[in-house]
């Protein structure tokens, strides 16, 4: 039921029968992953992707429905000209706020603050995931880094954001 330029069309979804695994087919994008398509791009050209992505989120969130994994490899980029950006992956989207309060959900270098803290979780949570992604994009590091899982979620949660010049960003 998601019907928008920037947002990959899911055909079909379910159970498969006789276990508890679910599936979605989804549209065929022939292009890259938005970390592989911005390495040395200008940043006018990646503001036309950044605009596109922010269509995309904005037409889900009017929808009720959040992502959770907002991050470089959920975000195509097609081969045609102009490039055209498409999110995917809708896996642990959730319609409602209260879906996902208890279980994090998402990948923990992306995770927003609130979602790692289980507190309640609302669109923003995606946008936060988008600026790390163009953090990532940008300097071609993450924000933060740790030993285990634990240690990156915590620095979510309590560390400032650190300044992309500081990772050599212009």
């Amino acid at each position: 039921r998601l019907r928008h330029p920037n947002v990959a069309e899911v055909y079909d979804f379910g159970v498969i029968e006789g276990t508890e695994d679910v599936f979605f087919t989804s549209e065929y994008i022939d292009g890259t992953d938005l970390f592989d398509f911005s390495d040395g791009m200008a940043e006018p050209e990646l503001v036309k992707l950044v605009v596109q992505i922010c269509r995309g989120l904005e037409y889900i969130h009017s929808r009720q429905i959040i992502h959770y994994d907002v991050k470089p490899t959920n975000v195509l980029v097609t081969r045609c000209d102009p490039p055209r950006v498409k999110i995917i992956d809708f896996g642990l989207a959730a319609e409602h706020v209260d879906e996902a309060l208890g279980i994090i959900k998402g990948t923990v270098s992306f995770l927003a603050p609130e979602v790692a803290a289980h507190r309640n979780v609302d669109h923003r949570a995606d946008l936060y995931s988008l600026g790390v992604t163009l953090f990532q994009c940008v300097t071609r590091q993450l924000p933060f880094r740790g030993e285990t899982n634990l240690d990156v979620l915590r620095k979510h949660v309590t560390d400032p954001v650190p300044d992309p010049a500081d990772f050599g960003a212009k």
